[in-house]
């Protein structure tokens, strides 16, 4: 859940600074308070606060401006709630209909199952009146791994983003696979769900390793959505796409990890 939902405070001065930044510089504090729905004098603390926070500058009375600083602040919390609406749009309102799961177990239908989320799949087991997560009714008969339609769900699947490992390896200029430190790699990649590998020389360290390569095109969509999905994942690239990976990783605020494994 995005931060700004989990503090009152913080909410209330996003909204603030979204109405001075809409109605600048002849805003007035009392409009703010209907619109907000609370007091003026609650108003004006804020403003007070958020003035010497410098995200909204007050050259004098009755006038506000946003800062660079409150843009900045608007555009990382929108950020982060386009991302939660997007997992609220695609993961959860999509299952209230009929959501396709992987069979645990043999089911009948009619079954009241249990889901859960194991390596980004979602899967169904019979029998799960003491389930503590999400549960739901079988529209089918299935046999165990096979495919079954879950209606009428009930309760929410657990669905923690993991972190996405970006691991450093020389670019073919400086070596390539040739000065990669493999112990490490290996020790790195160890208990990693999902790796993605960008590049040849990062697809030759793998070959080497005898590893499996989940993903070689899109790798960092790829990786990222298996992160937010709950799957440790891990991206190996050359030093020359670090900064690109990162950024990519950035605009939709996936936390992640730095680590070389170049072989000085």
């Amino acid at each position: 859940m995005p931060l700004l939902l989990k503090n009152k405070k913080n909410s209330t001065k996003f909204q603030i600074l979204v109405e001075v930044a809409s109605g600048q510089p002849n805003i007035r504090q009392k409009d703010i308070a209907k619109k907000l729905d609370i007091t003026p004098q609650a108003i004006s603390e804020y403003i007070k606060e958020m003035v010497k926070e410098e995200t909204i500058f007050s050259p004098q009375k009755g006038r506000y401006y946003i800062t660079k600083e409150g843009i900045e602040y608007i555009t990382r919390n929108v950020n982060e709630l386009k991302n939660y609406a997007t997992f609220i749009m695609g993961d959860v309102l999509r299952i209230i209909d009929v959501s396709t799961a992987i069979a645990d177990g043999e089911i009948k239908k009619g079954d009241l199952v249990g889901l859960y989320l194991k390596k980004g799949i979602l899967y169904a087991h019979s029998g799960a009146k003491s389930s503590k997560g999400a549960i739901g009714e079988s529209v089918s008969d299935a046999s165990d791994g096979e495919d079954v339609g879950v209606k009428d769900i009930k309760g929410f699947i657990e669905m923690e983003e993991r972190e996405v490992k970006v691991i450093k390896i020389p670019n073919i200029k400086d070596g390539g696979s040739r000065r990669v430190n493999y112990p490490k790699v290996k020790k790195i990649l160890m208990g990693v769900d999902f790796t993605s590998v960008l590049g040849l020389e990062a697809y030759a360290v793998l070959k080497k390793l005898n590893l499996k390569i989940d993903s070689f095109f899109g790798a960092v969509e790829a990786a990222r959505d298996a992160a937010k999905h709950g799957m440790s994942s891990a991206i190996l690239c050359p030093d020359d796409e670090v900064e690109w990976v990162i950024n990519g990783l950035k605009r939709t605020r996936s936390r992640y990890t730095l680590e070389s494994v170049i072989d000085e």
